[in-house]
């Protein structure tokens, strides 16, 4: 196999690994969408799935460079469920069989926990799995339950009660969430990330409306949030204002004033917590441009790529492009060239998953005398 261009030590290997199989995505997804069929199928999902295992240049690499292929797994693996699913129902139940073979068989070490929920989830969407065929593959490894810190433990413990929530298995799901209490016991200083957590499963708990009952649960929470303190209670403050903002959007507003007040969250986390749960909820495409571009990409100059999408996908699909390109006149002027560049590529991956061609975002970022 001829070497890629670059790939001159064992250090780079494992990213070349990861960019070919990217290109050999790119490649199928091409082939599939000109109607041309994947030849020999069920090895092309084989070898996509066990793409670190395959040499580029050299048979092996430093074993520091292994935390690129992980990092990548998750992202490869989705855009192979994307390409099964592109390909039809005989590609999402080829996907099936071999994951399943592969999960079973000597290379199962391969695929991690959370990696296994993942592909569940997805079979059982697609109906290709049966809810407890999809729990068996989910649960099939819980390695992550019992990881030496307690902070990943519950984690893990959380994601797993998610899972079974997604597929309706809700008693189980009850047992998993109640289990994540049990094992942050020594959390220590960690322990602050397990109200993110609890946050996620009070807005499922919200549902469609806010009662007297529904408001004193969240109050109590705001509380237990701000004792907390810690990045863990910044995210789920966050999360709780997301889910009110899409019941009740005055209730809301005051919600987030008050969570300024207390130092609960500064303002850029509050705007973008309200932009994150606007979209969700339906609100104004050019209400939410307007927050982003005059407010949130001033006073936030770092980490503003996720509001960016959310606000980008309430247009409707004909006006996205021009919508990205008015978002980056407003992150041009307001952050500087290093985060501009991160919030441009997301907007351009953003547009290419909406299937609207490759735009170059990052081009002609100058620095302004606004900048930051």
């Amino acid at each position: 196999m001829k070497a890629f261009v670059g790939v001159t030590d064992d250090d780079e290997e494992a990213s070349a690994r990861v960019e070919r199989t990217s290109r050999q995505l790119g490649i199928l997804f091409a082939a599939v969408k000109r109607g041309t069929a994947v030849p020999n199928l069920n090895n092309s999902l084989r070898s996509l799935l066990l793409f670190h295992n395959q040499a580029v240049t050299f048979p092996e690499f430093d074993w520091r460079k292994n935390y690129v292929v992980n990092q990548s797994k998750k992202d490869i693996y989705r855009e192979i469920g994307r390409l099964a699913v592109a390909i039809g129902k005989k590609g999402i139940e080829s996907l099936r069989d071999v994951l399943l073979e592969l999960v079973n068989g000597p290379a199962g070490a391969q695929f991690a926990a959370h990696h296994r929920r993942y592909f569940a989830k997805e079979f059982f969407h697609y109906k290709v799995l049966s809810k407890e065929q999809a729990v068996e593959l989910g649960l099939s490894s819980t390695l992550d339950t019992t990881d030496d810190d307690p902070m990943q433990r519950q984690e893990a413990c959380f994601e797993i009660a998610t899972f079974l929530h997604s597929i309706g298995e809700d008693t189980l799901s009850v047992q998993w969430l109640k289990r994540a209490g049990e094992v942050s016991a020594g959390a220590g200083s960690h322990k602050d990330y397990h109200m993110s957590h609890l946050a996620e499963w009070l807005g499922r708990s919200i549902g469609d409306t806010l009662n007297a009952e529904k408001l004193a649960v969240l109050e109590k929470f705001a509380r237990g949030v701000e004792v907390a303190g810690g990045d863990g209670a910044s995210e789920a403050a966050m999360n709780v204002l997301r889910s009110v903002i899409q019941v009740e959007p005055i209730r809301a507003s005051r919600f987030a004033v008050e969570l300024i007040d207390r130092g609960v969250l500064n303002v850029s986390q509050t705007l973008e917590a309200l932009i994150l749960g606007g979209a969700k909820a339906g609100a104004s495409a050019e209400l939410l441009i307007g927050l982003y571009n005059d407010l949130l990409s001033l006073i936030d100059p770092v980490g503003t790529s996720a509001a960016a999408v959310a606000t980008l996908r309430r247009f409707p699909i004909e006006k996205r492009i021009s919508a990205a390109k008015t978002m980056m006149e407003s992150v041009r002027t307001n952050t500087l060239p290093s985060h501009r560049i991160e919030i441009a590529r997301t907007i351009q991956d953003a547009l290419r998953q909406d299937e609207l061609g490759e735009h170059i975002l990052t081009q002609g970022l100058k620095p302004s005398q606004d900048d930051s």
